[in-house]
């Protein structure tokens, strides 16, 4: 992890992604910028010479802010943070639906230097799920493969874990099989959980990783989509994704419809303290100590959380084969 405030706050970048890659650079991991955070966000481009920002998220999804605008819109405000401007020179929108900008960045302190930078932003991958559409994501690892060599590339959604981290397992499993090296979808999800905390958020996220590689890999000619294992993992992977989207949407609608009132904290009295006897007090009395006694249901309670954790850690049972996805759902 690198942190790149002062402060060391909410800005850190998983790295050491380059050493896995025959693409010639680094892939960093982010947070989505907050209002505080922008001009970190910043330094970390400046200091590591980023040419391509992956933004996987809009500002904001279903009436919440996920992100905070950290760039210009207009070709004619510059954005300012700090000593540094940022121009905006030409925007487009892909087929895909995909927004393509260019940038300047100008710092003070330079004399005659600019950096100039792509930002790529993908609009159709809600958060929790993956995208209905892959081919926007599909444009967008084509894109960064057109990165010049030695300049890493910053990948951010919003909390940095589900969506970015799944571009990430992309990039990198599709490096390995390209090399023919024995690699898998649990160990690059290891891998990443290693280094970040819960990358691949959801079960769906992790199949959409397969789903990826493998129109890739048909792209490249390595595979065919007439393959009956490829014809029948598309045709598993659209009803789950259909199943998981509609879990996800209709628990989105019903907190928008019934969003969490507050409650007052009822105020209690603070408890008289309690005077535990030692053989000091007493030589008769051994010493007694307040303690709560567990119950068989709170001891379930407890396994089942811890259970809950280590799945989460691990992304699911160590020995699950890949073709039983169903299971991390």
């Amino acid at each position: 992890m690198r942190h790149f405030s002062e402060k060391k706050e909410q800005v850190t970048c998983a790295v050491r992604f380059g050493s896995q890659l025959q693409i010639g650079f680094m892939l960093f991991s982010a947070k989505g910028p907050l209002p505080d955070t922008i001009s970190d966000f910043w330094r970390m481009i400046i200091q590591e010479h980023c040419s391509i920002i992956v933004m996987l998220c809009n500002l904001v999804e279903h009436g919440r802010e996920k992100c905070s605008a950290y760039y210009p819109t207009d070709v004619k405000k510059p954005f300012n943070v700090g000593n540094t401007t940022i121009t905006l020179t030409k925007q487009t929108t892909s087929t895909y639906g995909n927004i393509m900008s260019d940038w300047t960045v100008q710092d003070k302190s330079w004399k005659d230097r600019q950096l100039k930078i792509r930002h790529i932003q993908c609009t159709s991958w809600e958060d929790q799920t993956a995208p209905s559409d892959l081919l926007p994501v599909v444009e967008v690892l084509h894109e960064m493969a057109k990165n010049p060599v030695g300049h890493p590339i910053v990948i951010h959604c919003s909390a940095g874990v589900g969506r970015t981290c799944t571009l990430l397992g992309i990039q990198l499993l599709l490096e390995r099989t390209k090399k023919g090296k024995d690699a898998t979808g649990v160990s690059v999800m290891r891998y990443l959980r290693n280094r970040r905390y819960g990358a691949i958020q959801k079960g769906i996220q992790f199949v959409f990783l397969h789903r990826v590689v493998i129109e890739l890999l048909c792209q490249a000619g390595i595979k065919k989509t007439s393959d009956e294992k490829v014809v029948k993992f598309h045709e598993q992977y659209q009803r789950l994704l259909s199943k998981q989207r509609r879990i996800v949407f209709a628990a989105v609608e019903s907190k928008i419809k019934s969003p969490p009132t507050a409650k007052p904290i009822p105020i209690k009295p603070a408890p008289e303290p309690e005077v535990l006897k030692t053989q000091m007090d007493d030589e008769d009395e051994k010493p007694t100590h307040s303690e709560k006694k567990l119950t068989a249901e709170d001891i379930t309670k407890t396994i089942e959380e811890r259970l809950l954790i280590s799945m989460e850690c691990t992304g699911g049972k160590e020995d699950l084969p890949e073709a039983d996805f169903a299971e991390f759902l």
